[in-house]
């Protein structure tokens, strides 16, 4: 096999150091120091069409960065930690009930509601009006002071008993 000398040559944060006897995908397998301080071992095919391109770092610090900016980005739709964009969301188009927190489980209807990153379960119930009612009940009563509160963002709250009423 034709050797192609990289060694000393950089590709983004690697560096090929040199060839190993590894062959993989029908190419040498390089030794290359990041920049990171990391070695890793790259097939040169992979170093010369700009596959790879450091260790693994430069993935996770975008990774990272990305994770970062979604928070972010999540923390301007917080209101009093709550995010106000699930409370006043419709259902979701795949539900089975087309109600929000209710869902067919073995032959009943299980009721729930999410508040502030805990789970309510509310029971379960032969009918999927009792399972909304009792929804809307504690929609009611868990949502009723965060929504005293901010009545503004009341508005956009969906009736969810208003599906079976």
């Amino acid at each position: 096999m034709n050797l192609k000398d990289i060694a000393n040559r950089r590709f983004g944060r690697l560096v090929a150091i040199r060839p190993t006897d590894q062959i993989r995908h029908h190419t040498r397998v390089w030794l290359c120091h990041c920049d990171c301080g990391n070695a890793c071992l790259v097939p040169l095919n992979d170093l010369t069409n700009k596959i790879v391109r450091s260790c693994g770092c430069l993935s996770r610090e975008s990774r990272k960065e990305k994770v970062k900016m979604l928070r972010k980005a999540r923390e301007k739709s917080l209101v009093d930690g709550t995010d106000v964009s699930v409370l006043i969301s419709a259902p979701d188009k795949r539900s089975q009930t087309g109600v929000r927190g209710v869902c067919p489980d073995r032959g009943k209807y299980r009721a729930y509601i999410t508040f502030q990153g805990k789970r309510h379960y509310l029971g379960r119930y032969e009918k999927p009006e009792d399972a909304a009612k009792a929804r809307q009940q504690a929609e009611d009563r868990l949502w009723g002071e965060f929504f005293e509160k901010h009545p503004e963002l009341k508005e956009g709250k969906k009736d969810i008993g208003k599906k079976f009423g």
